[in-house]
């Protein structure tokens, strides 16, 4: 079960409906979904803090999730490209993995 990847899938291929067929109810309908997430995951971070969601639940090492999450950070950083909406980059770096980010500083 991958929740969070299932979700970019989806919301990547209304991405693409938006920007590669002009559907005009697709973008609408995918800031829906990623404002959906964006609100899961500030509850997540407000009921158990920061350091839960970025160093256990964000974290290959520990859980499932974190390798699960597909490239929702993509399409955080994509949604902001098409809207402008700042919340988006928010949503972007709640799924930057630290993981990652860790490896690239220390090499």
């Amino acid at each position: 079960w991958a929740p969070v990847y299932t979700l970019h899938k989806v919301g990547s291929g209304l991405l693409a409906a938006h920007q590669l067929l002009g559907l005009p109810l697709a973008l609408p309908t995918l800031q829906s979904l990623a404002d959906y997430i964006l609100r899961w995951a500030e509850e997540v971070i407000s009921q158990h803090g920061r350091v839960f969601w970025f160093e256990q639940l964000m974290e290959y090492d520990v859980t499932g999730f974190g390798a699960e999450s597909g490239g929702m950070n993509h399409l955080g950083w994509a949604l902001y490209q098409a809207t402008r909406n700042q919340s988006y980059l928010k949503l972007a770096g709640l799924f930057e993995h630290p993981h990652f980010q860790q490896d690239m500083r220390d090499n």
